[in-house]
């Protein structure tokens, strides 16, 4: 993959590409920002240290040796030391992703912990829902305050554990995708504004049941489950970069009540947004 990082981030990109002697102690996490020609032939890497990404914005279709689907902004995809793996990008918008590298020796430990039979992610990928909505909010908590090894055993164990389970899309004809993805856009670009079954269902030019059976196809998630993820992860990120009060986020992102948008958080993240946000 080509990507656009800082320095940072471009150190984490690497090292779960090519070999390096500062391995991380536990795991390292930052962002990642890849700028694809969709018109290059699609090439196969190789994993040198296990990772984790969980996709922010754009779409490609990811392919590893445990399996394929198409990763949408919410989804996981994990990567196992020495596997292969390839992304295949539509357009030219690239995609985002919040990344981690695992060390490897610290993932056997937490597999053992676990009682787990080894230490390798079993599903290439994982569709937005609550245990990668659950990855997402640790890794991001990880960034923002690193080298916290019970962090960093949580989020090894989550993933283990998630990647085992990780159910597989079914597979789509590409014009039904296509309408799909279109509508996984615009959600992406309008969150925040109300996104009713039939609005979305007439942007994808679909019935109402085909729009329903399609999109949690493609997504593995029902319409209202992906909007609601996608403003749970939007209202995550402006408790970190804000000071702005829990209500005030709550309705920027697009939620009409506080309370209902405190107990979908606590739901999803653990804890509620206040506490959540201080990491106490």
């Amino acid at each position: 993959m080509s990507a656009t990082l800082s320095p940072v981030v471009s150190d984490i990109s690497k090292a779960a590409l090519t070999e390096r002697q500062d391995a991380p102690v536990f795991c390292d996490v930052g962002e990642e920002q890849c700028a694809m020609d969709p018109r290059r032939p699609v090439r196969n890497k190789r994993y040198a240290m296990p990772a984790l990404g969980v996709v922010l914005s754009g779409w490609f279709d990811y392919r590893a040796e445990s399996g394929m689907a198409t990763a949408v902004p919410g989804a996981a995809v994990f990567g196992n030391a020495g596997e292969e793996f390839s992304c295949h990008h539509a357009d030219a918008f690239g995609n985002k992703r919040l990344v981690a590298i695992f060390n490897d020796k610290f993932l056997g430990e937490v597999a053992d912990g676990c009682g787990l039979g080894d230490a390798r992610f079993h599903a290439a990928t994982l569709p937005p829902g609550r245990h990668a909505t659950a990855l997402f909010g640790q890794m991001r908590r990880l960034a923002k305050a690193p080298a916290q090894e019970d962090a960093a055993y949580r989020l090894a164990a989550t993933a283990l554990r998630a990647g085992r389970a990780g159910p597989k899309s079914d597979r789509v004809l590409p014009a039904g995708r296509q309408r799909i993805l279109s509508v996984v856009r615009h959600i992406e670009s309008s969150y925040q504004r109300r996104c009713s079954l039939d609005t979305l269902a007439d942007l994808a030019g679909l019935s109402r049941y085909r729009f329903l059976h399609l999109f949690k196809q493609v997504t593995g998630q029902t319409p209202n489950q992906y909007v609601i993820n996608t403003r749970l992860r939007a209202a995550a990120e402006r408790l970190m970069a804000t000071n702005l009060p829990v209500y005030e986020v709550a309705f920027s992102v697009g939620f009409e009540d506080l309370s209902y948008f405190n107990a979908c958080f606590r739901r999803q993240f653990g804890a509620p947004p206040r506490q959540w946000r201080t990491g106490a």
